[in-house]
């Protein structure tokens, strides 16, 4: 009996790092994940995808890709990883943490005068990688960023596309360059021709001081696009001219806060109005 449990636990083991090989197959090594972000990576601009503004962007297997969670703070952000690390178990990377700078893009070009915000917002990208397959991993640069400012400027929700005044010729900019004005209606954003009267806030306020601008004492104005609905809440705010300092996460949370009331062929219904919002030192 006991030369037989004994049989039983060897089979056992082996069976084990037969599985745990087979997992090592299916996904990669920490130092291969490594490897490949850092020379992809490391350093360099890159355009982050979905626009995505949050200081802490989360990264998470939603069953055949990766995604973040959802959000609605936006900006045309370009960031460059100053540190990346990549844990793994069991022999395979199971989590990726890149931290580094965004800053706001201006212009197409990052390098021309003015085409990048003064300030950088630090930010740092938090995925787990548990349960994706090993293809996701290998391209987890394309998962996180665009290829290129042509993809970045055809991706722009058109009812922004004015606001931000980033355009290149020759990209299709989804009608966004096109007379008229864009409302959400019934849940659909849709151009519409002729004279719209302008939406009324109803209610605005107050944003708060990051501690940073506080200790540093900055002070300024920050612009934002709110993207508001039907009922008149926020569903996004888009960063159009940063001040930094922390300050612009906190014109964002105040800006969702804000309520609107607009109106067209006698229906109430969403549309995207530019704000300023003014942190004054006293």
């Amino acid at each position: 009996m006991k030369r037989q449990m004994g049989k039983f636990w060897q089979l056992g083991v082996v069976a084990a790092w037969i599985l745990l090989g087979a997992c090592a197959a299916l996904g990669q090594t920490a130092a291969e994940v490594q490897r490949s972000l850092d020379s992809s990576v490391k350093g360099q601009q890159l355009l982050i995808r979905d626009f995505v503004a949050d200081t802490v962007i989360r990264y998470s297997w939603a069953g055949n890709h990766l995604e973040h969670q959802s959000t609605r703070f936006l900006t045309f952000g370009v960031f460059v990883a100053e540190s990346i690390k990549v844990h793994q178990s069991h022999g395979v990377a199971d989590e990726v943490k890149i931290e580094g700078k965004r800053w706001v893009l201006r212009k197409v070009d990052p390098a021309a005068p003015d085409g990048l915000s003064e300030q950088a917002t630090k930010v740092v990208f938090d995925v787990d990688l548990r349960g994706a397959d090993a293809a996701t991993i290998s391209g987890l640069r394309t998962v996180l960023f665009f290829p290129d400012i042509d993809s970045a400027l055809e991706a722009v929700p058109p009812q922004f596309v004015r606001l931000i005044g980033i355009r290149k010729p020759g990209v299709n900019m989804s009608g966004g360059w096109r007379p008229g004005r864009w409302l959400k209606v019934e849940s659909k954003w849709q151009l519409v021709q002729g004279p719209v009267a302008a939406p009324r806030v109803l209610h605005s306020a107050e944003p708060e001081f990051s501690e940073e601008a506080r200790a540093k004492r900055i002070g300024g104005n920050v612009m934002i696009a709110l993207a508001f609905n039907g009922e008149g809440t926020v569903d996004e705010a888009w960063v159009l001219r940063p001040l930094g300092y922390g300050l612009d996460q906190k014109a964002m949370e105040a800006g969702v806060k804000y309520r609107f009331d607009q109106q067209w062929q006698g229906q109430p219904v969403g549309s995207v109005l530019a704000v300023e919002v003014n942190f004054q030192i006293f």
